[in-house]
């Protein structure tokens, strides 16, 4: 399946940081965010069941951020993540076509 993703940062006024973004899958719902402390990974959960880790520091989280820096989107790398539905997944910044 392929996913898309639209990532907000609230905090725009202050110093960038992964963990206040929020995440919502286009076309079902926002999606729970958390940092698994002992496999230092973020998850991402839709209600729909769509899951997808990342590790804290790799390129799924970089491409991520530079996302949210330059507003440009992308598609991250196919080894950059694990997902139990997701083959590929489009990253854009709220309000981006």
């Amino acid at each position: 399946m392929n996913v898309e993703l639209v990532v907000y940062d609230p905090n725009e006024d202050r110093e960038i940081s992964f963990g206040a973004y929020q995440f919502t899958h286009v076309g079902c719902a926002p999606m729970s965010e958390r940092y698994v402390q002992s496999n230092d990974e973020y998850v991402l959960r839709c209600s729909c069941g769509l899951e997808i880790h990342f590790p804290r520091f790799g390129p799924a989280v970089d491409a991520i951020m530079e996302t949210v820096i330059d507003e440009q989107p992308r598609d991250l790398e196919p080894d950059s993540f694990h997902s139990n539905l997701a083959e590929a997944i489009h990253v854009r910044v709220r309000g981006a076509a």
